[in-house]
Order: structure tokens, then C-alpha cells, then sequence
């Protein structure tokens, strides 16, 4: 319960400022999460009530505060930072040239953007550079047709939302696809991945197998262990 503008992680925002080196950062979570009568059972199950820490705004000022004290912090906030039910947020985040927003679909983002439809319609084609492409899936090795099946639903459901302006229902209500051109739509789905990440290097295979052997003997839950599992069967031969 220590916010991130507290002064023990001040030489780390200093650090990955000055070395310019990108974050991914999920800086909140959906307004309905801090109400359990809003919530579905399967969300309460999973634990991820948060009526027990910091509000919604609190936590977005949070990021801000970081943001002004490294303003060219190179940053991608995780479901368009959360910002989908409030665009003026959206529009202070991008204030900081280095600041891009992830598209990965949640559960809400996409309804709350059809409700306020043409303002974000707008934000996202004059800023098609400041989008990053995103989806959610798990570190899994796409061995098996299901899993392959459940990557290509989460990147359907971006091309749709992105590519074409269909009318439809995701089971959260109604969503408006915002149509963009294939130059917009280009840089979402690729281009500023690269702008933000840098060019594609070689994988630094004895630098994968020391990470492995390192985070063997402290991951806890069981999917941090399968996940590096996963990592083991892919890399390490």
C-alpha cells in the first residue's frame, strides 16, 4: 500500500527516466471494482474488490504526480490507463510526449468509449502515434489449437474495434468501432510498439537462462510458476 509517488521509488522513476528505458505500468483497475454490488461473482472470487485501498482518482493523480516529476519518463499505461469513462484524463496523460496508452480490451473500455463516442473518436485519430497495441493473453507457448484460437479472439476483437466502424454487443452492451485509416490503424497495431520499444535485437539467451535460475527460488503463486515454466520450455532447451 505504498503509492508510486512515494519518495522510496523516486531513484527508480529517476533511473528509468534518465536511461530511457520503457515502463509498462497498470496504474488502476475499473471504476466497478470498487463497488461489490457491481462486481460479478467470478470478479470477487478472483479478489480483485479494491474498496480496500486508494480510490479510482487517487490513484490517477498518483501517475500524474509521477509524470510531472519525470515528465520524459518513457511510459505505456496498461487499458488505455484507465481513462476510458473520463477523456479528460486521457487527454493529461498524453500532455507528456513520452506517455502512450495501451488498447488491451478489458472488460469496459470499449462500451465506455461507444458512450462518449465522437470526443474519443477524435482523441484517437489525431493521436494514432500515442496508442499501443496490447492484448492481454497469457506467456503461454501456442502449442494447440484452443490456445491459438483464444490469441486470435483478443486481436479480433482490437481489429474490429479499430478497423471498422461495426455496431455490435460484447456482452458489456453496445460498442461502435472508430473506423480508422490504415495509416492510424498501422501505428496502433505495430509501429509505435517499435517508436516506444526500439528496434528488434537478438534474444540474450544466457541472460534468459540466469534470469530463470534467479526467479526460480522466490516465484510463489502458481501462475508465476507456470508461467516461468512456460519461459523454460521456450528458451532453455
Amino acid at each position: 500500500k505504498v503509492m508510486l509517488s512515494d519518495i522510496v521509488f523516486d531513484k527508480m522513476f529517476a533511473y528509468l527516466e534518465e536511461m530511457q528505458i520503457p515502463v509498462t505500468l497498470h496504474n488502476s483497475d475499473p471504476a466497478t471494482f470498487w463497488d461489490l454490488s457491481t462486481m460479478t461473482p467470478y470478479q470477487i472470487e478472483k479478489g480483485w474488490y479494491c474498496g480496500d485501498v486508494a480510490k479510482k482518482d487517487e490513484l490517477f493523480e498518483d501517475v500524474m504526480t509521477v509524470l510531472k516529476r519525470y515528465p520524459n519518463l518513457k511510459i505505456s499505461l496498461a487499458h488505455f490507463g484507465f481513462t476510458s469513462d473520463n477523456i479528460e484524463e486521457a487527454y493529461r496523460l498524453l500532455e507528456y510526449k513520452n506517455t502512450m496508452l495501451d488498447v488491451t480490451p478489458g472488460g469496459e473500455q470499449y462500451n465506455n468509449i461507444t458512450l462518449n463516442y465522437e470526443p474519443w473518436k477524435k482523441l484517437i485519430s489525431e493521436n494514432s502515434n500515442r496508442f499501443i497495441f496490447g492484448t492481454d493473453t497469457d506467456c503461454v507457448i501456442y502449442d494447440s489449437e484452443e490456445k491459438i484460437e483464444r490469441l486470435k479472439y483478443r486481436y479480433n476483437i482490437i481489429k474490429r474495434f479499430f478497423k471498422t466502424t461495426d455496431e455490435y454487443d460484447n456482452n458489456n452492451g453496445p460498442v461502435k468501432g472508430v473506423g480508422l485509416t490504415k495509416e492510424q490503424y498501422d501505428k496502433i497495431l505495430g509501429e509505435n510498439a517499435y517508436n516506444l520499444l526500439g528496434a528488434r535485437k537478438p534474444i540474450d539467451l544466457d541472460y534468459i537462462k540466469f534470469s530463470v535460475s534467479q526467479l526460480s527460488s522466490v516465484v510463489a503463486t502458481e501462475h508465476d510458476k507456470q508461467v516461468l515454466k512456460d519461459i523454460k520450455n521456450h528458451f532453455i532447451k
